[in-house]
């Protein structure tokens, strides 16, 4: 019967292109047999062993359902020795690869997706060193044989002289018997004579006839033997190697190499090593060495099987130049992008500024509230595409870290469920939420990270889905818990979530599964693509990736998708509480501030350093709207002067400046003890974790992303200066500030039904209408917005008044 070679993957597609690829080049000599499952395999690795068949490879993938593949080919090699076993990887894990190597005896492993040549090339020799081994086993078997028979013949004629002794002492009267017996015993003696030359000529031919290279050597390396096979290696006539010692034979690069080989087969009885040869006409050459200590002509010797594996070699190298090539070229495209994104922040910081200051003018809001808000959109949405590319860069460059804290997981679920359950509503389909069981109460996890993949699947979801439902399913799997009263233990008790997404949308076709977590890649129809970089699923893998999961994936045409990922997360005994952030519809109320307990001095001084001035005068004035004393510099060393004079609370840095950077900067101030104390906020358009490690380890005190959004630097100036905001008076309660003229009743019904149902488009285009109409509806279309802006459907069906409390005049 043939071989067969078998192959363990949980991925359907995975399995048959291995079949394919593997039948296109072994097909004729061997079957293929899959198994997606540890438990599938190894049934069919015991039914093979029971037939009787051999099985000289077994492919199996690094990430299995229920164990490793490690343990898999672990267990394989424990039923099966000879069988070589070959672990395919998506990851480099040194630590993972080693366990393989010394557990489960691996043969090689191969990095996922892999190329053609090197899957066959590695297949090939697998399956040739396994026939080569069972070839030698079985000579093994013979000579062992050969080596009993010869024995039970020494034993019998031992037995039969001691015998025959005895008896002719015995018999010394009686001759011609004992002359009887004397021939006997010669016979028997040429027959074991005969068995014993059978024995040699057996071995000779065996060793003659192996398709590798044979040598023999004594124990200090002396060449004694050499089949056919290592003569034409080497191109030697025999005679010549005969005599030389095995380091003649090695290249000099390798001479340690040589001795150490040897010295590990003298203390272990084998040794193994991949060394450089040199034929007789110089050429070099690598092979794959075995040796073993066998008898030989009644003594000690190491017998040496050679594979000649230059080829295999420069296809590794090759290998490994296109590799660091790859990566080179992939490092550089990184910091292209970072440095690229820098660029693009500078100037979006004055764009999104100046939108932000404006959208806190009430008398700009009313002539040009429309204009300001596309400006603020599209600056938002430009900022978005720039951190998706800013965050693949960084995670290609390895320099994204996860920010872990606790986070109530039931809250942040429930809070992103009801903004898709809108966002779906909007789409005209269901979105369900499928909590199977109580999720653990707080995680440690980075919130934002897990938001941002969330949101990118689910969004996807929900713009492929035309008519049906989107499903989120949160449960746990299985946990880890401890006594959380255990204020000793040592580590965190985990517990294993899985996040599942479901649609009855349009599907993915399996040539585009291939290609959905590819760089800038969109599937789907092009009328449904809509703007984006392309870089959604491609960050969302990665991140997840850095959290310790994988986004699997299964989807048919016409049917829909399912996307899914399991998280290790540990449970966190406390959270951290945090200072009150302002809703975003409470920014344009704020008026000032009033000083908490610990401020010794008011006015709060600010100092503001930074050589754009758009950047200083967008800082300058969202600063000065909040009541603060604000200075200017447009260089460091102006910047300290002016410091020294004025005595700020407060300075923000920016830290590329001419004359004197950021950095030099710090230094002097902290330097300073009437200064030392100072809060240095450092602004920047390098957003990098490093850049922010960077400015709190020269001595800043905390780090602000350009462009420099509104809500982050009221948060920063609350944490860092103990204060409390002052709002002006509620627009819809103050008569005196505000008044709020009502649209017609039609008008108010159209606005009424569009809340009843959540139709968030159908709101934004009355209010469109409303504002191109007529300019005195501005606040009532401002207050409409404030709720639009948090989802309170409710609260504008409570503003909107009845017929009955309507006028067609001004209103309070």
């Amino acid at each position: 019967m043939k071989a067969v070679i078998l192959c363990v993957d949980d991925e359907e597609i995975i399995l048959q292109a291995l079949k394919r690829e593997l039948r296109d080049a072994f097909g004729a000599f061997c079957d293929i047999e899959l198994a997606r499952d540890p438990s599938d395999a190894l049934s069919i690795v015991n039914t093979l062993l029971e037939e009787g068949a051999m099985l000289p490879v077994v492919l199996a993938d690094y990430v299995l359902p229920g164990i490793t593949g490690v343990d898999l080919l672990q267990e394989i090699h424990r039923c099966s020795p000879a069988t070589k076993t070959i672990l395919l990887t998506a990851q480099i894990n040194t630590e993972g690869i080693a366990q393989a190597v010394n557990a489960a005896n691996l043969y090689r492993f191969i990095f996922k997706p892999w190329q053609k040549h090197d899957l066959i090339l590695t297949v090939k020799e697998a399956i040739h060193s396994y026939h080569q081994e069972v070839a030698i086993h079985r000579k093994n078997e013979q000579l062992e044989h050969l080596n009993h028979t010869l024995q039970d013949y020494a034993t019998t004629l031992e037995h039969k002289v001691a015998e025959r002794t005895q008896e002719l002492h015995h018999a010394v009267n009686t001759l011609e018997d004992a002359n009887v017996r004397l021939t006997q015993e010669i016979v028997e003696r040429k027959q074991a004579e005969h068995a014993l030359q059978t024995a040699k000529k057996n071995l000779e031919a065996l060793f003659n006839a192996s398709a590798d290279a044979l040598i023999v050597t004594d124990l200090q390396g002396e060449i004694v033997d050499a089949n056919p096979q290592a003569v034409a290696m080497f191109g030697s006539p025999r005679e010549v190697l005969l005599g030389l010692r095995l380091h003649r034979l090695i290249h000099p690069s390798h001479t340690a190499c040589i001795s150490s080989f040897m010295t590990n087969a003298h203390a272990e009885r084998f040794a193994q090593a991949e060394l450089l040869n040199v034929r007789e006409n110089g050429t070099p050459f690598y092979a794959d060495m075995r040796g073993t200590l066998v008898e030989y002509n009644d003594s000690p010797h190491l017998l040496i099987v050679m594979h000649d594996s230059t080829d295999r070699k420069h296809a590794e190298e090759e290998l490994s130049r296109a590799k660091e090539a790859a990566e080179s070229a992939n490092r550089a495209k990184s910091e292209f992008l970072a440095n690229m994104s820098h660029e693009l922040r500078t100037p979006l910081n004055a764009i999104l500024g100046y939108a932000q200051i404006f959208q806190r003018d009430l008398a700009l809001v009313e002539r040009y509230g429309a204009q300001i808000d596309t400006i603020h959109r599209s600056g938002q949405h430009l900022l978005l595409m720039i951190n998706d590319i800013l965050d693949l860069s960084k995670i290609e460059a390895e320099r994204l870290d996860l920010e872990i804290c606790p986070v109530n997981l039931s809250e942040f679920l429930q809070t992103f469920v009801k903004m898709m359950q809108i966002k779906a509503q909007i789409k005209g389909i269901e979105f369900r939420y499928d909590l199977r069981q109580p999720l653990p109460h707080t995680v440690l996890v980075d919130e934002r990270r897990l938001r941002q993949v969330l949101l990118n699947l689910i969004g996807n979801a929900i713009k492929f889905t035309e008519s049906g439902w989107v499903a989120l399913r949160v449960f746990a799997l299985h946990s880890h818990e401890t006594d959380l009263a255990d204020q000793q233990a040592e580590q965190l008790p985990m517990t294993h979530i899985r996040f599942e997404i479901e649609d009855t949308g349009i599907g993915i076709s399996s040539e585009e599964l291939q290609r959905i977590f590819l760089p800038f890649h969109q599937a789907g129809d092009r009328l449904l693509r809509g703007e984006g970089t392309g870089l959604g699923l491609t960050i969302s893998q990665r991140l997840v990736r850095l959290m310790g999961s994988e986004i699997q994936v299964h989807s048919l045409v016409g049917e829909g998708s399912r996307f899914w990922f399991d998280l290790m997360l540990p449970l966190s005994r406390d959270a951290e509480n945090e200072p009150h952030i302002p809703l975003t519809s409470e920014f344009q109320r704020i008026s000032g501030f009033r000083l908490m307990s610990g401020m010794h001095r008011s006015p709060v001084r600010i100092l503001v350093a930074d050589d754009q001035k758009a950047n200083r005068d967008v800082l300058t004035t969202m600063l000065r709207s909040l009541t603060f004393e604000v200075s200017e510099a447009d260089n460091g060393f102006d910047a300290l002067h002016l410091a020294q004079m004025v005595k700020p609370d407060v300075i923000f840095l920016d830290i590329i400046m001419p004359i004197m950077d950021g950095f030099e900067f710090i230094h002097h101030i902290r330097s300073m003890p009437e200064l030392q104390q100072t809060i240095i906020i450092v602004v920047s358009a390098s957003v990098f974790e490093q850049n922010r490690e960077e400015a709190v380890a020269a001595g800043g005190n905390d780090f602000l992303a350009k462009p420099v959004q509104f809500e982050a630097l009221l948060h920063c100036l609350q944490r860092h200066l103990q204060i409390e905001w002052q709002y002006e008076s509620n627009p819809q309660t103050t008569s005196a500030v505000t008044l709020i003229r009502f649209p017609s009743q039609f008008e108010l019904d159209q606005l009424r039904a569009a809340a009843s149902s959540g139709d968030l488009t159908g709101i934004e285009t009355l209010l469109a209408t409303l504002k191109q109409r007529e300019a005195s509806y501005l606040p009532f279309i401002a207050q409409i917005e404030q709720f639009l802006q948090r989802f309170e459907f409710d609260q504008i069906l409570q503003f909107l008044p009845s017929d009955a409390e309507r006028t067609n005049s001004w209103n309070h």
